[in-house]
């Protein structure tokens, strides 16, 4: 065999006695690699195979088998550390509150102002003039700024973003709290948001309802507002999810449909 390369190498095992790798050619001109160890005139094969990849100078040909403990750096051990030390709390923002106006179209009710609920209204028709505002004028009509300045009464309630109603089910729950107390042709074509802090919004409501001719009354009183207040403390969540439904019926009341 003609020796290429021979170099000692030793384990935990062979401390007793050196050990030698040689790289070299086989009788058959095969490139091998042999660890051997000198016995006196005579020498001990210990193993011969095709040689691998060698590693870089200075590194190991396997990994070290170290434990977690030895092998993690010093400053990466949190042993010590306490949980919790330079957490800061977050400060919850506080909700802005919108303060929303809704002008309700045939609603006939010789009253002037009425506290429906702990934040919801009845206004007189002079309570709100934001519709005249610059910034909604390429949104409103002419015919709409009209309607808004001829209405007698406003429905405004005081709502914000962690509310669980939305401004349109909060309305859509008067509505229909008024015509479980009583049916009228009363509807909302527009509302009006006025947050504390931001621009104002105005937005068209296309919900409407269909009435069996005759079943309409004309004139809304104060015990009729005295049950959809009840309605409106007692299921105004269930009011507002009943609005969701395509068509209710009842014994004793018209039916409704959303159109």
């Amino acid at each position: 065999m003609t020796t290429r390369t021979r170099r000692p190498y030793s384990t935990q095992s062979t401390r007793s006695e050196e050990r030698w790798v040689t790289i070299g050619l086989s009788a058959q001109n095969r490139l091998i690699r042999v660890a051997h160890a000198d016995r006196g005139e005579g020498v001990r094969i210990i193993g011969a195979r095709k040689p691998s990849r060698l590693a870089p100078k200075g590194k190991p040909m396997r990994k070290a088998n170290k434990s977690p403990e030895t092998s993690r750096l010093t400053e990466y051990d949190f042993s010590l550390g306490v949980r919790g030390k330079y957490r800061t709390e977050h400060s919850v923002a506080e909700p802005v509150p919108v303060h929303v106006w809704v002008p309700l179209a045939e609603f006939n009710w010789p009253g002037s102002s009425r506290q429906l609920t702990e934040r919801m209204w009845l206004r007189p028709g002079s309570a709100y003039t934001g519709y005249d505002k610059q910034e909604f004028a390429s949104f409103l009509s002419e015919e709409e700024r009209k309607e808004c300045r001829e209405t007698e009464h406003w429905l405004a309630f005081v709502r914000s973003a962690h509310d669980e109603l939305s401004a349109r089910a909060a309305i859509n729950s008067f509505l229909v709290a008024l015509w479980v107390a009583k049916p009228t042709l009363t509807h909302a074509t527009l509302r009006f948001e006025e947050p504390a802090a931001g621009a104002s919004s105005v937005a068209r409501i296309l919900d409407r309802f269909h009435w069996i001719r005759g079943y309409a009354a004309k004139e809304v009183k104060d015990n009729d507002l005295g049950t959809a207040e009840e309605s409106l403390t007692a299921h105004r969540t269930s009011l507002s999810r009943a609005w969701t439904t395509d068509e209710c019926a009842c014994s004793h009341i018209p039916r409704l449909r959303l159109e």
